[in-house]
């Protein structure tokens, strides 16, 4: 899994890169001195898994490389958002503001942009830094890389004054396209930092507070246990109306369906319905599923 172990690294030394995951863990060996592994070319960050992670995939199989970890390099790639993600990502970095500001120090996180050379963030840690959040923040760091919509649809809408938290929750069920038109699809769900098909718990974002397991990281089946800290409580899925939105649901009752009877005549309506005009002026009823 290492590409290479060295003494040295420079942010050069991963170069600019267009996929995967490409980081490096920085750590003190058994004599205190200083060592980098660079992890060049991995398909995901379950390379690092089973290093600095509890345990993998369910069996107490962990190398517990990591005891000494300080801090992860990584590499942001920016995809088709590579020149639009600076306030997405200035928010995802902030101590004050971002969700994941538990494991961010107060100064904020050293990071490179995309549209600069060696894009990188490093993110401090420790052996007791919680994995799952460690892993959900890279995640969300790859997200205008593997779902652009998201970053499309978060630029969108704080533009509109939504605040970024509520540009985050809408923009996970609602994506918007190069042509400026409402997506739904989660190419990628398992390297999503959401549940795109369960209900995310808004009010756990504003209040910067996850819901970490004790132990606080075991992989099972793909990457379950690192999306769904921002489920809400009782793992509620595909009950909600906003996935009875996303999907064709004859029962669904509110605001949306009246909406959907004006404008197109008929009962049964899908989420290519789901117009930007929409989703600005049902705004309430959105939200209010993500904190009732």
């Amino acid at each position: 899994m290492i590409t290479e172990s060295v003494n040295k690294w420079e942010p050069k030394d991963i170069g600019n890169p267009v996929s995967g995951a490409q980081y490096v863990v920085e750590y003190l060996d058994n004599d205190g001195k200083t060592k980098f592994d660079k992890y060049h070319g991995q398909a995901c960050y379950i390379s690092l898994s089973n290093r600095y992670s509890d345990n993998y995939y369910g069996a107490d199989r962990s190398l517990k490389k990591y005891k000494t970890a300080v801090a992860i390099h990584a590499a942001i790639i920016g995809g088709q958002m590579k020149d639009k993600m600076d306030d997405y990502l200035s928010f995802l970095f902030d101590p004050k503001r971002s969700p994941w500001a538990s494991i961010i120090p107060r100064k904020g996180l050293d990071w490179v942009p995309p549209t600069q050379k060696q894009p990188i963030v490093t993110i401090p840690v420790t052996s007791e830094t919680p994995s799952q959040l460690v892993f959900n923040l890279l995640f969300a760091v790859r997200l205008g890389h593997d779902i652009p919509q998201i970053v499309r649809r978060f630029n969108w809408l704080t533009e509109r004054g939504w605040t970024e938290y509520e540009a985050l929750f809408t923009s996970v069920y609602y994506g918007l396209d190069r042509n400026n038109k409402t997506v739904t699809e989660d190419p990628w769900n398992n390297h999503n930092a959401f549940n795109s098909g369960r209900l995310i718990d808004l009010t756990a974002l504003e209040k910067k507070q996850p819901h970490l397991t004790k132990p606080n990281l075991k992989f099972y089946n793909g990457y379950s246990n690192v999306t769904d800290i921002w489920d809400k409580p009782g793992r509620v899925r595909y009950s909600t109306e906003i996935y009875n939105i996303k999907k064709v649901d004859t029962n669904y009752e509110g605001a949306f369906k009246k909406t959907f009877n004006n404008k197109v005549g008929h009962t049964f309506y899908s989420s290519n319905e789901v117009d930007n005009d929409t989703i600005l002026a049902l705004k309430d009823e959105i939200l209010a599923k993500g904190r009732s």
